[in-house]
């Protein structure tokens, strides 16, 4: 009986002396608990909870625990197994802000040109390194090539600016300036815990700089900010 009440008091705060974390819960509050156990918890959450002694617990301990728990007891336990799924649950669902992607970011850029009817007309690759500040402020530096010709001036292009924002739901927008009259927009998902951005160009400012079919990929970089 004494590893019995250890092993339960792990999962339902159940005391030596008795009290429990359902203290003043009367006969029709546990009856509505074994009522939620049987509607939404079902399989699931029993299973779960067998797997929580099952770690929990040595063999001779749970063998017993198991035998003499009641059915108020088990759907108890179901219970508390049930609240622990579901607070994982809502603990992996995206919860992004500006905040969520502060820092320097290393990427690659790969895309085309094109005609105002969509026909490529020129090859965009290139890598950089942009940095976020996490209030919504952002700065890049790029190195692109254009049908393998490396725009002047020579080197990195540095001082290139914007703004972004990211949703709750890690979904986003950025504009960057280059310094030199011309701009994109971008759409942006973040993934991988925040490791990893995507972005696609949405729109290229003035609108007679061509269209751009244009994506880039981002990886979190492990340096402090470098960029000046």
């Amino acid at each position: 009986m004494a590893r019995r009440g250890v092993c339960l008091a792990r999962f339902t705060n159940i005391r030596p002396a008795g009290r429990t974390l359902f203290s003043g819960t009367d006969r029709a509050d546990l009856d509505g608990f074994a009522r939620i156990w049987t509607n939404c918890v079902a399989i699931r959450a029993r299973f779960t909870a067998l797997s929580l002694l099952r770690a929990a617990c040595p063999l001779p301990a749970r063998r017993l625990l198991i035998s003499e728990m009641g059915e108020h007891e088990m759907a108890k336990l179901s219970l508390v197994a049930f609240a622990a799924m579901v607070m994982t649950t809502g603990a992996a669902q995206a919860n992004c802000s500006n905040a969520t992607i502060q820092g320097n970011w290393t990427f690659t850029v790969h895309g085309n040109a094109l005609t105002p009817n969509g026909a490529a007309v020129a090859r965009i690759d290139g890598v950089g390194i942009i940095t976020f500040d996490g209030f919504g402020n952002l700065r890049q530096q790029d190195f692109i090539v254009v049908n393998g010709v490396h725009p002047p001036p020579d080197g990195f292009h540095r001082n290139e600016r914007g703004q972004y924002h990211i949703g709750a739901d890690c979904t986003g927008k950025a504009t960057i300036d280059f310094g030199d009259g011309t701009s994109v927009d971008l759409a942006l998902v973040v993934s991988r815990a925040a490791r990893s951005i995507h972005t696609v160009v949405s729109s290229a400012l003035p609108a007679d700089s061509g269209l751009r079919q244009v994506y880039s990929d981002l990886e979190k970089a492990d340096t402090q900010d470098s960029q000046q």
